[in-house]
């Protein structure tokens, strides 16, 4: 899959202005999601997600506008965990280069948040597994735009997560909770708006990830002016389709320009500000001579 996306900044003063503009140019209410975000780095050296014992997904249901057309398979009983083909794409990716990859949780402010109710227990509570790449700049007649566009994995509904990262030695590293205002295009389901903003637990609760949540007004934004920050998001599913990619770009630039009298102000940001790669870390750092000893050995972030 690939992500194509534009980024702006909206001050918290703003915030109610800007998601009611957002509403009405999508036709349709925004919704409010708020997520626990697990990061994990991967193995110093790189190597495939060889084991998936503890893969455990839920199973996705049959497409009920198939039942009786012709050609359709009838349903088998299907025994066994199931396993999300993405995780062979994710393997054959990290095998190569060690990223940081993130764990994400939907919770609630009513019920997850200062021991309102029942802790949930991240091994039988379904998360979401994100990958992505560091993006390239969509190039356009005449230069690049804002547009920026980058290979991207989700593999959602699954079970065990901490459990089977850390089997391929994933390292847990941080949380962070995201709130999350999201609408969808009416016309172009494809086409997202998400207002999010990050919160840092309190240093108690910083813990492995598996303790719980502590009072939400707890929370301390990781940006302390309390900025919002816009994505425009274009999902393209199929990789080999760059006319698909084209158009994702266009509309995306079409968003742009639409905006722009609402004083929505999109930046072009340096990639890496997205990287999630990891330098690579030799094991025994060679050495040579050139008058005086050099390590040839890369270092680690």
């Amino acid at each position: 899959m690939y992500e194509l996306f534009l980024t702006a900044f909206v001050n918290d003063v703003d915030f109610d202005n800007a998601r009611s503009i957002l509403g009405s140019y999508c036709w349709s209410d925004p919704n409010t999601r708020v997520y626990r975000v697990f990061h994990f780095a991967g193995p110093a050296q790189p190597k495939p997600l060889a084991k998936r014992n503890n893969i455990n997904g839920i199973r996705p249901a049959p497409d009920p506008f198939m039942f009786g057309l012709p050609g359709a398979e009838p349903l088998q009983p299907q025994a066994g965990a199931y396993v999300d083909p993405a995780w062979k794409e994710l393997s054959d990716i990290v095998k190569k280069q060690s990223y940081i990859v993130a764990a994400r949780y939907h919770v609630s402010k009513a019920a997850d948040f200062g021991g309102a109710g029942p802790h949930k227990q991240l091994a039988s509570t379904p998360g979401a597994l994100f990958w992505s790449e560091i993006p390239d700049p969509a190039s356009v007649a005449g230069g690049q735009s804002l547009v920026m566009q980058r290979k991207k994995i989700e593999i959602w509904d699954q079970l065990n997560l901490p459990s089977v990262l850390g089997d391929n030695e994933f390292r847990y590293r941080a949380q962070l909770v995201e709130e999350s205002h999201d609408v969808y295009h009416r016309d172009d389901p494809l086409l997202e708006f998400s207002l999010v903003r990050h919160y840092t637990p309190p240093a108690s609760f910083q813990g492995p990830p598996s303790g719980p949540l502590p009072a939400f007004d707890s929370l301390e934004r990781v940006d302390p002016a309390g900025k919002w920050t816009l994505w425009v998001r274009y999902h393209v599913r199929d990789d080999g389709a760059p006319e698909k990619i084209k158009a994702a770009r266009d509309a995306l630039l079409k968003v742009r320009d639409e905006l722009a009298p609402c004083g929505f102000d999109f930046k072009a940001l340096d990639r890496k500000v997205y990287d999630t790669q990891l330098m690579l870390q030799r094991k025994t750092p060679a050495t040579q001579t050139l008058g005086l000893k050099q390590s040839l050995g890369p270092g680690h972030r």
